[in-house]
């Protein structure tokens, strides 16, 4: 498979190196010369400007973003629009609001480019781990007054394993070491 990356933070970097040692070719794009170079070092294409990303994949083309949401999402289409034909494919890797996925599908769709949003959340844990964010679909079951108690729960209880210092565990443990459960390792 190819695939266009745009975007070479921690995310788009773990994400082009995962899929290289995947056995896919990966065209790479980022404003920083020495992200590009960090890729292009564990397999990827480098280019040097979006012209020269959208002129080096094979049509159609896909190209993944991996930019921050809103603005940035944006302004990266905007420039990569007049490069791109119909039938090549814009995939937002971000964490974008889903309103804005669907304006920018609507748009995009009248110029015969499709878009697809795949939030990618994994974090800087997304090149060994799979994960990924429920953050919209929560703010949507606030919105249509649906409950959505579990995904909630598992989303909270991530946020909470990705803290080295978590207040909420150490109450749980003092709980446990006070009223009996299972020992707290002391250091």
């Amino acid at each position: 498979m190819e695939l266009g990356m745009i975007g070479l933070g921690r995310m788009g970097a773990n994400m082009t190196e995962r899929l290289v040692l995947g056995g896919h070719r990966i065209i790479s794009y980022d404003r920083s010369p020495e992200a590009i170079q960090r890729v292009v070092d564990k397999g990827a294409v480098g280019s040097r400007s979006l012209a020269d990303f959208v002129q080096q994949l094979s049509q159609p083309r896909a190209a993944w973003l991996m930019v921050p949401s809103g603005d940035p999402v944006d302004q990266t289409i905007e420039q990569l629009l007049p490069q791109l034909a119909k039938g090549d494919v814009i995939i937002d890797g971000g964490n974008s609001y889903y309103k804005d996925s669907i304006r920018r599908a609507e748009k995009l769709k009248q110029q015969g480019i499709y878009f697809v949003d795949a939030g990618t959340s994994g974090g800087i844990w997304g090149l060994r781990e799979d994960s990924g964010e429920g953050r919209w679909t929560v703010l949507e079951a606030v919105e249509r007054d649906v409950p959505a108690s579990v995904l909630t729960l598992s989303l909270f209880a991530r946020f909470a394993s990705r803290q080295e210092d978590s207040f909420s565990a150490k109450v749980i443990a003092a709980l446990r070491n006070e009223f009996g459960g299972h020992a707290v390792k002391k250091e």
